[in-house]
């Protein structure tokens, strides 16, 4: 959580400063309107590729592609109708998931960078060798080396379910935590908003989701996260080269979350 918080402070976004000369006046006025425009799109189309990053992890969490099936999927399907997204993009987005599900698959590509530091790129695709064609393209370009298949990773499996806290005692939720076979539990506060972390095997995510559930837990997520084994200092100039990729990888819709070992 440390090292996503560290990336969105320190990342710079792209800003599109508008200068107007009097002398061409008429002819700025156009410019502005017309970048004005653009911004605005960028920033429709930045939405919408968020949103269907965020549709493309509820659909290889929850492994449906059908709304019916999968409420998460469903509530961000209404989220988009909000937030007035092009409707036409997400259900022909839908409709594909839908139809090449069989031969959707979620892979876990890992890349070294400077000074030892490791980001592993999850992706739902259904094409591997076409996804981690486009991953090196962008991997090269900061200072990254190709991705791979993770062997003998410096990272671990570890099951994180989060739930809503509901007002409950924390002596009581570890006991709750130790009957349904957490390994640890913790209250977590990100965006002023408060919530409880278990953390279990891998293996054994469902089973202890479903028993907190038992409990009368009201479960935000249940997913398998990868925790690095040790963690690295980067300088400015490194975390610069971390900053881009991720800006890069914030475009690409296959990648549905990355993980990384910076301090």
């Amino acid at each position: 959580m440390t090292s996503l918080i560290r990336y969105a402070l320190r990342t710079r976004r792209n800003v599109i400063v508008f200068t107007e000369s009097k002398r061409f006046a008429g002819h700025s006025k156009w410019q502005n309107i017309k970048h004005t425009k653009m911004a605005k799109d960028a920033e429709r189309a930045s939405a919408l590729q968020s949103h269907i990053r965020k549709m493309r992890y509820v659909i290889a969490e929850m492994k449906s592609a059908d709304p019916d099936h999968n409420p998460k999927l469903a509530r961000l399907i209404e989220q988009a109708k909000k937030n007035n997204l092009p409707q036409s993009s997400i259900k022909g987005f839908i409709e594909k998931m839908q139809k090449d599900k069989s031969q959707l698959q979620t892979a876990v590509f890992e890349s070294r960078g400077p000074s030892g530091s490791t980001v592993l790129i999850q992706s739902l695709t259904d094409n591997f060798k076409h996804t981690k064609q486009i991953l090196n393209q962008h991997l090269k370009k900061c200072l990254f080396s190709q991705a791979e298949t993770p062997s003998n990773s410096s990272y671990k499996e570890r099951g994180i379910i989060l739930t809503e806290i509901d007002g409950r005692d924390m002596n009581k939720v570890t006991e709750d935590a130790i009957e349904v076979g957490a390994e640890e539990v913790e209250q977590q506060e990100e965006n002023d908003k408060k919530f409880l972390e278990f953390t279990c095997d891998a293996m054994e995510l469902m089973k202890v989701r479903n028993k907190l559930e038992g409990l009368n837990y009201k479960v935000i997520q249940a997913d398998v996260d990868y925790i690095p084994e040790t963690y690295v200092e980067l300088n400015d100039n490194e975390m610069e080269a971390v900053s881009k990729l991720y800006e890069r990888l914030n475009n690409l819709e296959e990648v549905i979350k990355v993980y990384n070992n910076i301090a």
